[in-house]
């Protein structure tokens, strides 16, 4: 069986199996141990060793859950809500001003949480109601919030970062440092976006508040906002590796919550399962896509996929567009990391073939993933969002349309401009 009747045999059969709502990762071993049984170019025992010998370095993987915690924790404390006044302190004045204070937030809330679920589940609740009681458009709080919360996955510590960087091998601490700049085109591009909307529909402004106030809600959220600077500081300053800032970070949000008095055993128990039940399906995903590297190793589709690749176009920028293409593609259909795990064994070869580096193909993987959690039929974002505002997917799309333009010309940018990326993690001394 040659190397693409192989891939597309793969493709058809894990796309069949999770057509009937099988859960992906077991989509996605299933797809392989049918390969396996065609191709017999490895035994079922090699499948199981490179399934069970993914983590042999348990530190590095510890990352995940510690960053997931430290993100839900915050969540359900409710803390976000404190990052939502000192937002509000800073523009909420401005015509639009809570569209604007969204999108701050999701930034902020983001740069901690580390996904769009945490951020359009916990700012969603709080701020759509919150919109439409002050005159907003309920399509447009919604849109504004989904896309807003975009940023989770963008902003470090993110999660989607952090299991690419266990797929490739890549700097956990230089794809945290490249995902700024991506991070803030993509807010400045949704706060212009808000703004002409905002002055188009004569959106109403927020209460002016007084320097006083707006200097105590900006001072109460200092201490949240600390967790950002003691990851990002710690691993700029070389005091401690990604995995040791999750664990501090994990320390010092539950003693935030305590001692802001958000947090109780129920909430405190809801955060550990959560964590276990997501860091279970990441790692099961990781696993199953070791069988499918593996495999794909031996049947050589990342070679030939490669030379054929190469052999259309030598240069980066199609490759890159492809993938963007893809990956927003494939975001209608399945979550971020399952994209990633089935798709890298493939494509990260092919991106060291072209001369690409690792950290600019990871973030320009991060930052078009991200747009699959507002693209319908099921980005999560988009599904979470628009079940707290009580609309329909149908309703909010000819709203939604021209913000994912908006990030797909970020995405672009960040394509065509690879020092966007890298600037950074080489001011930083990450990467040289």
């Amino acid at each position: 069986m040659s190397w693409l009747v192989s891939s597309v045999v793969l493709l058809f059969v894990f796309l069949l199996l999770a057509s009937f709502k099988l859960n992906i990762p077991f989509a996605l071993i299933g797809s392989s141990l049918v390969i396996i049984a065609l191709t017999q170019v490895i035994s079922l025992n090699a499948a199981i060793s490179s399934a069970v010998n993914t983590f042999p370095n348990g530190v590095g993987l510890l990352a995940l859950p510690l960053f997931l915690f430290t993100g839900t924790l915050l969540t359900k404390s409710g803390l976000a809500s404190i990052l939502l006044d000192a937002a509000n302190a800073l523009v909420g004045r401005v015509r639009g001003g809570l569209a604007l204070v969204n999108i701050f937030a999701s930034f902020l809330f983001g740069g901690i949480s580390g996904s769009a679920a945490a951020d359009a589940a916990g700012l969603g609740q709080v701020l759509i109601p919150e919109m439409v009681k002050k005159g907003y458009d309920a399509k447009f709080s919604a849109v504004v919030t989904m896309t807003s919360a975009c940023l989770g996955p963008i902003v470090p510590p993110s999660v989607i970062a952090i299991v690419f960087s266990i797929l490739t091998g890549a700097s956990v601490s230089a794809m945290f440092m490249a995902g700024y700049i991506p991070g803030l085109l993509l807010v400045i591009s949704l706060s212009a976006l808000s703004v002409f909307y905002a002055i188009k529909r004569n959106y109403p402004k927020q209460a002016p508040l007084s320097m006083r106030t707006r200097l105590v809600l900006l001072i109460k959220a200092i201490p949240v906002l600390l967790t950002i600077v003691i990851i990002i500081g710690g691993l700029l300053g070389g005091a401690f590796t990604a995995t040791e800032a999750g664990a501090i970070a994990a320390v010092y949000s539950f003693i935030l919550a305590l001692v802001y008095r958000r947090i109780n055993f129920k909430s405190f128990i809801e955060t550990l399962e959560s964590t276990v039940e997501n860091t279970g399906i990441v790692c099961l995903l990781l696993a199953f896509a070791a069988v499918v590297t593996r495999l794909s190793a031996f049947l050589q589709i990342p070679s030939h996929a490669a030379q054929f690749i190469s052999s259309i176009s030598p240069s980066p920028i199609p490759f890159l567009l492809f993938v963007m293409i893809l990956y927003i593609i494939l975001g209608a259909l399945l979550n971020p990391v399952s994209i990633l795990t089935i798709t890298i064994p493939v494509l990260f070869p092919i991106a060291n073939l072209l001369g690409i580096s690792a950290i600019h193909f990871g973030v320009v993987s991060v930052v078009t993933l991200a747009i699959g959690h507002v693209t319908p039929p099921v980005g999560i974002a988009l599904f979470v969002t628009t079940s707290v505002a009580k609309l329909s997917i149908e309703e909010v799309i000819p709203t939604l349309l021209p913000f994912i333009l908006a990030m797909i010309l970020v995405s672009i940018a960040v394509i065509l401009l690879p020092d966007l990326v890298l600037w950074l993690p080489k001011l930083t001394g990450l990467i040289k």
